[in-house]
C-alpha cells in the first residue's frame, strides 16, 4: 500500500498572504520586505519616507503593512506623484488615499487622479493637486 503524503501547510509567512481580492481591485500590492529590498532601503528609511507623507502604505486587518506598488517608479515612489501624497495622507488613511487614486473623477474628464500623475501635463497636475488638497 503507497504511503500518503503528509499535508501540506497552509500557513503562509508574514510576506505570504493572498492578496488576490486586493489585487485584482487596486492592483500589486508589495510587502515592507520587497519594497526594502526594491527600493535598498532600510525599515527606518520607509518610516521616514511614511512619516514625511511620501510613502503611501495600508495596514491590513490582521495589522500587516502593505505598499500599492502603483506608486513606484523604478526604487522610489514617482515624484510627480508625492505633491499629492504630501497633501493628502495628513488627513487621510492609506485606504482612502489608495482609494481616491484610482477612482475616475468627473473634474478630470472620467480619468483617475492616477491617470493624470502618469501621462498629464504639468499644468493637469496642478489641477489635480487643488482638487484634492480642497
Amino acid at each position: 500500500m503507497p504511503k500518503e503524503s503528509p499535508p501540506v501547510s497552509r500557513r503562509k509567512t508574514p510576506d505570504q498572504h493572498d492578496h488576490a481580492p486586493l489585487s485584482s481591485a487596486i492592483g500589486e500590492f508589495w510587502s515592507t520586505h520587497q519594497v526594502m529590498a526594491r527600493s535598498g532601503s532600510n525599515r527606518d528609511r520607509l518610516g521616514e519616507l511614511i512619516e514625511a507623507h511620501e510613502l503611501l502604505h495600508v495596514t491590513t486587518a490582521d495589522d500587516q503593512r502593505l505598499f500599492p506598488a502603483f506608486q513606484f517608479d523604478g526604487k522610489t515612489v514617482n515624484p510627480r506623484l508625492l505633491p499629492l501624497l504630501r497633501a493628502m495622507l495628513p488627513s487621510q488613511d492609506g485606504w482612502s488615499v489608495t482609494l481616491q487614486l484610482m477612482q475616475p473623477m468627473p473634474e478630470l474628464g472620467g480619468k483617475t487622479p492616477l491617470d493624470v500623475v502618469e501621462r498629464g501635463s504639468d499644468s493637469d497636475r496642478k489641477k489635480l493637486l487643488k482638487i484634492l488638497s480642497a
